[in-house]
């Protein structure tokens, strides 16, 4: 008789497939510990799905429930403690933030994190492991990656072309055009609060600058304030567009406005430039429910395409989401596009995971989709 085959010499391409659809983090780390040739399947497809990471509080986090917003789609409320945001971010800790595991209880501490950051405030990530922080609320801004312990300050002046001067700015959050690296080739985009509601900063520069068009006359001027994004600002990401790449943001209208960077006019030259261009949509996206109330609208990328996703509050009160994919785009004049934003009904084999300005999608491999939110500004995506 011959013997059964053994779980440790499964093929390595299907135990690929298996770890690729396992959602949960712990799991993934349980069989990884079958056996070397298990080992070897689960370091070549890694989790996928990122952790939530929240600061020191008093009450660990958790998943406190989810809200079916369809037949194939579900909502995860977090909520990482009973305080009110303010008081939990002044209580003095001696313990690093935590990591919750998105679909379970389990709660990990963070081995080593700055003692300056204990008091911070997320305003970002990136993939990576990296995440941006407000060391004192709202000033000492930085850039932190959790695997490596990279750190890079970031300034708290802008500088405003109209009247010129420097000015402390804040911060709402922040998002990266690309991962930073030793040469310093990323920029990166806050959303802030003031006159332009937007500023940029690149290695090497001295403060923050508000997208700066070249020369200043007063021609120019009028158009600089015209091409600012208007208040408030919804959301922002980079995105590698058919038409254009660069930062995009989304306004409370729905309309965008993308910042494409262009090289300075000289090699020491650390002052960003863009070059602005108007997404005009013909045609309004009304809400299925006009009872319902728009509690924030996300900008995320999923295979090639640009969502547009709304959070709503219903007039039965219960949460719902609404998504929309950028189409159509078509250059009418310099600086000016028209298109289009498609109702999507089911996004299949993906989660989305939202916050401002560090949004994600997530293949998972089953029909279903998943729409998961930051509640805290105490609480943020890390993606690996």
């Amino acid at each position: 008789m011959e013997t059964a085959p053994q779980w440790s010499e499964l093929p390595i391409d299907i135990l690929g497939v298996v770890f690729r659809r396992l959602l949960s983090f712990g799991d993934h780390v349980r069989a990884s510990a079958v056996c070397p040739q298990w080992r070897a399947a689960a370091v070549g497809n890694p989790p996928r799905l990122p952790l939530l990471m929240v600061l020191p509080t008093a009450a660990p986090a958790r998943i406190t429930g989810y809200v079916s917003v369809s037949p194939t789609c579900w909502m995860w409320e977090t909520t990482a403690a009973q305080l009110p945001h303010l008081l939990r971010l002044t209580l003095p800790s001696t313990s690093g933030p935590a990591f919750l595991r998105v679909f379970g209880d389990d709660v990990y501490r963070l081995p080593r994190f700055p003692d300056d950051a204990l008091r911070g405030r997320f305003c970002g990530s990136f993939p990576g492991g990296w995440v941006t922080l407000a060391l004192e609320h709202y000033r000492g801004h930085c850039i932190l990656n959790l695997h490596t312990g990279e750190r890079i300050d970031l300034p708290d002046l802008v500088c405003t072309p109209s009247p010129p001067i420097d000015c402390i700015t804040v911060i709402k959050y922040l998002t990266l055009s690309s991962s930073p690296t030793r040469e310093g080739t990323f920029i990166v985009a806050a959303v802030t609060s003031g006159v332009a509601n937007i500023a940029f900063w690149e290695p090497g520069a001295e403060r923050w600058c508000p997208p700066t068009l070249a020369g200043l006359t007063d021609e120019q001027l009028q158009r600089w304030r015209r091409n600012l994004p208007r208040d408030p600002i919804d959301d922002i990401l980079y995105f590698r567009g058919c038409l254009h790449e660069g930062f995009y943001v989304l306004n409370g209208d729905e309309t965008l406005l993308v910042y494409v960077p262009e090289a300075g006019e000289g090699s020491n030259d650390k002052t960003p430039k863009f070059r602005v261009v108007s997404y005009l949509f013909q045609s309004g996206t009304p809400m299925t429910d006009p009872g319902s109330r728009v509690k924030g609208r996300y900008l995320v990328e999923t295979r090639g395409n640009l969502l547009m996703v709304r959070h709503l509050s219903s007039s039965d009160g219960s949460d719902q989401f609404e998504m929309f994919v950028l189409e159509g785009e078509r250059s009418v004049t310099t600086g000016t596009v028209h298109a289009v934003w498609r109702k999507c009904s089911i996004l299949t084999g993906r989660a989305l995971f939202l916050g401002h300005g560090c949004s994600m999608a997530v293949e998972t491999g089953i029909t279903s989709h998943v729409v998961m939110y930051c509640l805290s500004a105490g609480e943020i995506w890390v993606y690996p």
